[in-house]
């Protein structure tokens, strides 16, 4: 190679680098614009959508119910979900003050076969969080089937 060739070919080199080096920098420099995801809890799908698909599976003994899925108010606490599975396993309710109390009484319910919720909590906020497919899934169980 000649000394004209070897300085126009680290000239073209250079010219790369800096044209790499101003991409770089405008990359940098460029903010990324905000990811929002499209969240079920947003204004728009509350106002059409006020009720949230509930989805009762069964585990181990616990009767199964002939109609499983049912729709409840997002504003409804994780209490009547309770309320409502006991009257449909026609359970004795705790709260009533009958001497006769039986081992089937308990019920034991899980959202997405992991936790208990409080019973205070809305079907909204734990549909936010823990809804799937467009459903909130509550297993029940008429013995502790998970710790």
């Amino acid at each position: 190679m000649t000394t004209e060739e070897t300085s126009s070919s680290t000239a073209t080199s250079q010219q790369q680098a800096a044209v790499e080096s101003q991409q770089q920098q405008q990359n940098d420099a460029t903010p990324a614009a905000p990811i929002k995801p499209a969240t079920p809890s947003s204004p728009a799908v509350i106002k059409n959508n006020p009720k949230i698909k509930v989805h009762l599976v069964a585990v181990g003994s616990a009767p199964i119910l002939k109609k499983n899925k049912f729709l409840m108010n997002r504003t409804d606490n994780f209490g009547v979900a309770i309320s409502f599975l006991r009257k449909r396993l026609k359970l004795n309710n705790n709260n009533n003050n009958n001497t006769s109390t039986s081992s089937s009484s308990s019920l034991f319910l899980y959202v997405n076969s992991a936790f208990v919720p409080c019973p205070t909590e809305q079907i909204g906020d734990l549909y936010d969080c823990f809804g799937m497919r467009e459903e909130l899934v509550i297993h029940y169980s008429l013995q502790e089937a998970w710790g």
